[in-house]
């Protein structure tokens, strides 16, 4: 059995597009098309996901969503672990943490760091590191949240790229959720055919890389 977990934010979650605070049914979000596409035999699918989770920042409004916190509970319920996707970003964008692409950066490094070194300590094989960068923030003018801006948007346009060499320097597996995937009705979350179309993309690199 392989053991995969999909660690992210709210479009790993699942959020509905639609409907602010509700969550796409196991039908509809990739994380679960995945595991049905994977099938149950041989693959087990471990949703992760956290609607506003940072890589690594405390969130002033809620103590919960630091991603570095978050990490470290979920390696420790779940390994081990042979597949770790982790796709954030879109929060550490926020304008209030001011933070630039670099800063975000250093954000998924330190997170890559922490399972290392749980691999290490408890003497389990270092998972495979699937890094799927967010998509775009189509229209902040259109987006009913505020924390979100133009700098907002144009970080997460330079994020993508520097995401793609941050992953290809360090050998990281790597896939742009953006190359399949659009926002719906509110220009953060993606829409239902969007969850599809992730799922049936990732199901090929996952099979070659832990075959």
């Amino acid at each position: 059995m392989k053991t995969i977990m999909c660690f992210g934010d709210s479009n790993t979650y699942g959020a509905n597009t639609a409907i602010d605070g509700e969550r796409y049914d196991w039908n509809t979000r990739w994380t679960a098309l995945l595991q049905k596409n994977l099938g149950f035999e041989e693959y087990r699918v471990i949703e992760e996901g956290l609607g506003g989770r940072t890589t690594t920042f405390d969130d002033p409004f809620n103590p919960l969503l630091n991603g570095a916190k978050g990490l470290e509970y979920a390696l420790a319920t779940h390994r081990p672990i042979d597949m770790i996707t982790i796709s954030l970003g879109t929060n550490d964008v926020r304008s209030h943490f001011n933070m630039s692409v670099p800063g975000v950066l250093k954000g998924y490094e330190k997170l890559i760091q922490m399972i290392q070194i749980d691999s290490y300590v408890n003497n389990w094989k270092m998972p495979k590191i699937l890094i799927l960068s967010p998509p775009f923030i189509d229209d902040t003018s259109k987006c009913p949240f505020v924390l979100y801006d133009e700098s907002s948007e144009r970080k997460m346009r330079d994020l993508i790229p520097a995401l793609q060499k941050f992953a290809s320097d360090n050998d990281y597996l790597y896939f742009a959720l953006s190359s399949v995937a659009k926002t719906g009705e509110d220009n953060l979350h993606m829409d239902k055919e969007s969850h599809r179309k992730v799922a049936d993309s990732l199901i090929g690199i996952i099979k070659e890389a832990l075959k």
